[in-house]
């Protein structure tokens, strides 16, 4: 998830092809296709990057298929289990107690300009942070 990779400062980012299944993100890897993390990159820069590189990935495909008749598979395996929206909201939260540093990288990592996020919950309040600075509702 390209938010993760921001927060924990990776290096590379990736496009994944694979076989869909009825589980998400569970199918039989086609092809991965990896790129810089630049020190630039944030989230609303990143997934554009990623976006270029999918349909590089998808056109390598295609000529696979056109040439050799059908796909290979990679023999990647996925890391992890796949994460599910709430979880996903959890982790946006900001906490009082987290440390400067992470919730820099928690900005970093989730701002994106017309979006709401990362949040704030104090008692039963949920205040968003918009990276725009244009107040938005969550």
């Amino acid at each position: 998830m390209r938010q993760h990779a921001l927060f924990e400062g990776d290096r590379e980012f990736g496009v994944t092809a694979h076989m869909m299944t009825e589980k998400l993100d569970q199918g039989p890897i086609i092809r991965v296709m990896r790129f810089p993390v630049l020190p630039s990159d944030d989230n609303e820069s990143l997934p554009l990057r990623a976006r270029d590189y999918s349909l590089i990935l998808y056109c390598a495909i295609l000529g696979e298929i056109a040439t050799a008749g059908e796909v290979r598979l990679s023999g990647d395996r996925w890391r992890g289990p796949p994460r599910t929206w709430a979880e996903f909201r959890r982790w946006m939260t900001l906490r009082s107690s987290d440390p400067p540093d992470e919730i820099r990288r928690k900005i970093r990592a989730i701002a994106r300009p017309h979006l709401p996020g990362p949040f704030v919950e104090p008692g039963d309040a949920r205040f968003a942070h918009v990276a725009d600075g244009e107040p938005e509702p969550s």
